[in-house]
C-alpha cells in the first residue's frame, strides 16, 4: 500500500463523509521495514512494541502499534 492510499483512507475515517473514527491505528510486525515505513511517511508514529502479537507461518512475531 502506497503512501498516498494510506493517506486517503485515513483521511476518509476521520472525516465528515467517513465513518466518524476519532483515532486510526496499524499493527505491522516488526519485520515488515517497508511498511512501517509507509505508515510512518503517511503520519502514523510508533506507540509501543506488543510482543508476539500475531503468528506467521505458525512463529510467534512481534508488532508495532502504530497511531
Amino acid at each position: 500500500m502506497g503512501t498516498r492510499q494510506v493517506r486517503a483512507v485515513v483521511h476518509w475515517l476521520l472525516g465528515e463523509d467517513g465513518p466518524g473514527a476519532r483515532r486510526v491505528f496499524t499493527d505491522p510486525v516488526v519485520e515488515n521495514e517497508r511498511g512501517i515505513r509507509c505508515y510512518e511517511k503517511a503520519g502514523f508514529e510508533k506507540v509501543r512494541l506488543v510482543p508476539d502479537h500475531e503468528q506467521i507461518d505458525g512463529l510467534p512475531r512481534d508488532s508495532w502499534l502504530m497511531e
